[in-house]
């Protein structure tokens, strides 16, 4: 690998886990919930719900579609802050980008004719949110997935917690 592509391979590699990071952050701060329904007002914040509706396959396609939505809005809005050349950075590394760079391996391009697009970014990094949601563990989604509600009561005791994870 050239000097410059691995340059660029890491930069890539660091954007986009910071960007994912903050993201999560963001998510994790935001207290809007989807679903109203009794055992979901106990989740804490959109991340949480964002988990269960990732972990559990049972959940209402529309709640999801709304939160997938809120998630790239987060997304998009931590791209926009990044200068162009950290965009094409992370672009490069998408299928598309590295697709491109073969096409182009002889010539010499300018930034300019990067045929950059935010939507080949926007994906990977939303797989990189699910994947980390598919197996992120808290106790309330714990509570969330394997409790009915009445298991919900805020006067659950931190001494039950061994018979609850049997």
């Amino acid at each position: 690998m050239k000097i410059e592509e691995k340059i660029v391979s890491d930069l890539a590699y660091d954007l986009k886990h910071k960007i994912v990071s903050i993201v999560i952050e963001e998510l994790k701060c935001d207290t809007k919930v989807y679903a109203l329904d009794e055992k979901r007002e106990y989740l804490e914040n959109l991340w949480e719900e964002y988990c269960v509706v990732i972990q559990d396959k049972n959940q209402d396609k529309e709640i999801k579609s709304s939160i997938k939505r809120e998630v790239h809005s987060h997304l998009s809005k931590k791209f926009e802050t990044l200068t162009y050349y950290k965009k094409i950075a992370i672009w490069l590394k998408t299928k598309e980008g590295v697709a491109w760079l073969y096409e182009k391996k002889d010539e010499s391009c300018s930034l300019d004719d990067v045929p950059f697009s935010f939507n080949d970014c926007k994906d990977e990094l939303y797989t990189m949110i699910e994947k980390i949601a598919s197996t992120y563990y808290s106790d309330t989604i714990y509570r969330f997935l394997n409790l009915e509600s009445r298991a919900f009561k805020e006067d659950f005791d931190e001494d039950d917690k061994d018979i609850v994870y049997e």
